[in-house]
Parts: C-alpha cells; sequence; structure tokens
C-alpha cells in the first residue's frame, strides 16, 4: 500500500476472516501519515519516505474504515479506506 497527500492507494482491501494479514505501507508524500483500523487495534504512524509492516488477525466479519490517523493537512479528513473482511 501507498500513502500520499492525501490518499491510500489501494483504498479497498479484502481479506479472509481468521487469516492472518500483513499490510505493508510506504509513505510516499512529503507529511507524516497514519494508518488507523481501530475496529482491529491498529494503529501505525508513517514518516515520510519510512515503510512500516504490521500483521493482524481479523476476527469479525464485515466492512471496516481504516484512515490516517495523523492530522497532516487540509485533505487530512479525506484520507480513509475500506477494510473488507468475508
Amino acid at each position: 500500500m501507498d500513502v500520499h497527500e492525501f490518499a491510500f492507494s489501494p483504498n479497498t482491501i479484502t481479506v479472509k476472516q481468521g487469516v492472518a494479514v500483513t499490510i505493508t505501507i510506504t509513505n510516499t508524500g512529503q507529511r507524516t501519515h497514519g494508518f488507523g483500523l481501530p475496529d482491529f487495534n491498529v494503529n501505525e504512524v508513517i514518516e515520510p519516505g519510512q515503510t512500516v509492516t504490521f500483521t493482524f488477525t481479523p476476527d469479525k466479519t464485515g466492512t471496516f474504515r481504516f484512515f490516517c490517523s495523523v492530522p497532516c493537512g487540509p485533505g487530512h479528513l479525506s484520507m480513509t479506506g475500506t477494510l473488507i473482511v468475508e
């Protein structure tokens, strides 16, 4: 996954319940961003030029919102995406 001003790419991820998910995010932008997915206790900070990798196991199905968890400028509130757990 890539994060930059002011978007995640891709902004929709589909995974399976009970299967460990590893996400790698690279910040190609000029600002610090975050990846917040509170339904699965995920909150990562990604500095400009940094790559962060984390793993979690979704324990419930549904559609969940992820977002930039670090105030990053005028487009901050539009930095969202969707995690679909089947």
